[in-house]
């Protein structure tokens, strides 16, 4: 059974707080007339102001929170040709420690991870998921993620999703939840989800 220590966890996707915690996105853009190399503002930034203002020609454009945006879809929600989306979450950790990402994009993709660029690829195609893998290493407390998503034309998108399954908590103390299809959900006595190795 997935476990960590001798607690069971109820919530699969996520790890407690006291672990490790994935907020809400936000998002800004299109900053349009941008090309993949070409930086409107947000890249490379080590702290979050989700008022903070980016001036683009003529226009003003702010953070927006999505908190309706959940991990593991595919989201095809932009669409301005030859543009930027920026999207930001915190991240914080107890301790420090590695998280893979599984990503995809239309078209090109930058990752960035506490001001730093992480992963960068200048592509054209259109989105599904697992197309990239990323992995993180996160310090202690907060960390700073933005992802920026440009567009050469017609529909774009991102994908996200984090593999909990390796890397993310110490040995000591694992609980990997499998993605799905990968295990079989039981409840325990409690009625806290569990998962079995299939």
């Amino acid at each position: 059974r997935w476990k960590g220590g001798t607690r069971y966890y109820d919530n699969p996707g996520f790890l407690p707080d006291s672990v490790l915690k994935l907020d809400q996105w936000y998002h800004v853009g299109p900053f349009t007339e941008l090309g993949f190399d070409q930086d409107a503002g947000p890249e490379g930034e080590t702290t979050f102001d989700p008022n903070k203002e980016y001036k683009h020609g003529d226009s003003s454009l702010f953070w927006s929170p999505k908190p309706e945006w959940s991990d593991g879809v595919a989201y095809n929600v932009f669409n301005a040709q030859n543009s930027c989306n920026y999207l930001y979450r915190t991240i914080t950790s107890d301790s420090a420690r590695t998280l893979p990402l599984s990503l995809g994009s239309d078209d090109g993709i930058k990752v960035y991870l506490n001001g730093q660029v992480v992963h960068s690829n200048n592509v054209g195609r259109g989105l599904a998921p697992d197309q990239d893998q990323v992995l993180l290493t996160l310090r202690e407390g907060e960390n700073h993620l933005i992802m920026k998503i440009h567009n050469g034309g017609g529909a774009s998108g991102f994908y996200f999703q984090t593999d909990t399954r390796n890397g993310t908590i110490p040995a000591s103390d694992r609980l990997l939840f499998p993605l799905p299809g990968q295990g079989i959900t039981t409840l325990s006595p409690t009625g806290f989800q569990m998962f079995e190795n299939a």
